[in-house]
């Protein structure tokens, strides 16, 4: 009987080790998850003779800087790899860009590729996609600039079309000279920052225009909001963003939510704040984009389309409070301190 228990015992064994090594091999032959994309054969449109004089950051024939393997963004049908690939405009037609798109490290693409570019965030419209084939160490996509006045990034993206993997290189910065249109009407209309409308309006503006901006770059949309200088706190409502205080480790990047607090010189007291988009990042200074201001300020922190803030290292320095029209009337601006930005991350 007790022989009969230890085959019993020494029977299971063998199928419990027989059914995990299946599952294993199962597990190591199961065919990656590969996002799919349209590939687009057709030729290359001409460029738009009716649009506007563009520029770039990089300029033509320079490289995106060199991004770090650390930032990662997650997206719904995958997540992007940054510090494999960079990018250059190898020539543009009017408002055509046409990018050599090579690996950091000079290596060649090992499987085929899917390349492309997308527009505002990795989140954002896919412009074109080619595939290109294995042992390339140059592959080639283009974009159109179709914005009016303002800014627009574009993202140049390439996808393993074996593995699934996908990366991107740091974004291309496209704008108008000037940014925006000199207009001062409710409701009238700035310019754009990635598709997004930035317009003349007044109370509660900065948070309407960075709603819409999460909305459409992001995709996601924000139920409920609180007052703008309780976003970076608020982790109800704003659950899919990391939050970096001003001076701290991680330094600003284009697309974060700039958030300020506020008070009101004019009246003494505390105000809702303000939040603006991160269009441009230097060594020594940001430029944002925003609502609640005027043409009519005195410094050029507050442009609509622009508006620039000095930075040391990794704190972006509080502006100096100035003069800003309310109505026809010049009155004390209030004075802002910024409290850190958010970055959105899907998980």
């Amino acid at each position: 009987m007790k022989k009969f228990r230890i085959s019993i015992f020494g029977l299971l064994v063998m199928m419990f080790g027989v059914v995990a090594l299946l599952s294993s091999c199962e597990k190591e032959e199961a065919a990656p998850v590969v996002p799919q994309y349209r590939i687009d054969d057709a030729p290359v449109p001409g460029p738009d003779p009716h649009a506007p004089n563009y520029f770039s950051i990089p300029r033509e024939g320079e490289y995106t800087p060199m991004g770090s393997r650390k930032l990662t963004i997650k997206g719904a049908a995958a997540t992007f790899q940054g510090g494999v690939i960079k990018a250059k405009i190898s020539h543009r037609q009017g408002n055509v860009f046409f990018l050599d798109i090579t690996k950091q490290d000079g290596s060649k693409f090992r499987n085929p590729v899917v390349v492309g570019v997308k527009s505002g965030s990795v989140y954002g419209e896919v412009h074109w996609t080619k595939e290109a084939s294995a042992g390339e160490s140059v592959v080639f996509t283009y974009f159109h600039a179709r914005f009016a006045r303002g800014y627009e990034h574009f993202y140049p993206i390439v996808m393993d079309a074996k593995t699934g993997e996908c990366y991107y290189a740091e974004p291309i910065l496209v704008y108008t000279d000037p940014l925006y249109a000199n207009v001062c009407g409710e409701g009238e209309v700035f310019g754009t920052a990635n598709g997004v409308e930035v317009r003349c309006t007044g109370e509660n503006a900065s948070a309407d225009f960075c709603l819409r901006y999460i909305e459409k770059v992001y995709q996601e949309k924000i139920q409920n909001a609180s007052k703008p200088k309780d976003w970076y706190a608020d982790t109800n409502n704003f659950k899919h963003f990391s939050r970096y205080p001003n001076g701290g480790d991680v330094a600003p990047r284009v697309g974060d939510i700039l958030v300020f607090s506020s008070y009101d010189r004019l009246f003494s007291e505390e105000g809702d704040g303000h939040v603006a988009i991160v269009m441009e990042v230097t060594d020594t200074s940001i430029r944002v984009a925003q609502q609640n201001f005027s043409v009519n300020v005195e410094s050029s922190y507050w442009y609509p389309i622009g508006g620039e803030f000095q930075r040391s290292g990794n704190r972006i320095i509080d502006p100096e409070p100035g003069n800003v029209m309310r109505g026809c009337i010049v009155t004390p601006e209030p004075k802002h301190s910024i409290i850190g930005w958010m970055r959105y991350q899907k998980n």
